[in-house]
């Protein structure tokens, strides 16, 4: 016997219900969502890099999209991916909760200034040695200056992240916000684009 069903994300999928679990349900489901997005992404991210120019320094080697609805409990979603291809690209555990600590700072200071029941993006990408990844949303109020913006990353916070990765910013493009960061390479050393 099957059953379809739908999570919050608008993600449906079907799979026999009776010898599972709720997490391994949860799991099969988020697994099916994240291999649906990243096969549009890594499409859409393959045309890209084929209408480059030969001679760009930068090789994307693999990517990661996920959108979650802009509330706090999703992060954690973020997290897990981001520390699961940090520890894949050989970082030590300390760098990869470094890691795993920029993420959510960065991906909770989108979601501060997105509006609530709206969707943020998130892709994640292993470029040259390091890991990248790039936040965006709608923001809530399109006036926000981009003081406003940058407050929703916390003075403290800002001074972390700066100490724990290569760049980052967090800047308007549009109506939208968006937040990128750029790691150091495993083991600390600094990336060359």
């Amino acid at each position: 016997m099957s059953a379809k069903r739908g999570l919050r994300s608008g993600v449906s999928c079907w799979y026999p219900v009776e010898q599972r679990s709720n997490l391994v349900l949860f799991r099969l489901a988020f697994d099916h969502a994240v291999a649906l997005q990243t096969q549009r992404f890594e499409t859409l991210r393959y045309e890209e890099l084929m209408s480059a120019p030969s001679d760009s320094p930068s090789v994307v080697e693999s990517v990661v999209s996920v959108t979650i609805p802009a509330a706090a409990s999703y992060v954690r979603i973020v997290r897990l991916v981001v520390s699961s291809m940090a520890a894949d690209m050989g970082f030590d555990i300390d760098e990869v909760e470094d890691l795993r600590m920029v993420a959510d700072e960065l991906v909770s200071a989108v979601i501060a200034a997105v509006a609530p029941g709206n969707t943020v993006r998130i892709s994640i990408s292993e470029t040259n040695s390091a890991l990248t990844f790039e936040v965006v949303g709608p923001m809530f109020d399109p006036l926000m200056s981009i003081e406003d913006v940058q407050a929703c990353l916390d003075p403290l916070a800002t001074q972390i992240v700066a100490a724990v990765v290569q760049s980052f910013s967090i800047e308007t493009l549009g109506s939208e916000v968006c937040a990128k960061c750029l790691s150091r390479e495993p083991g600390g050393a600094a990336v060359v684009i």
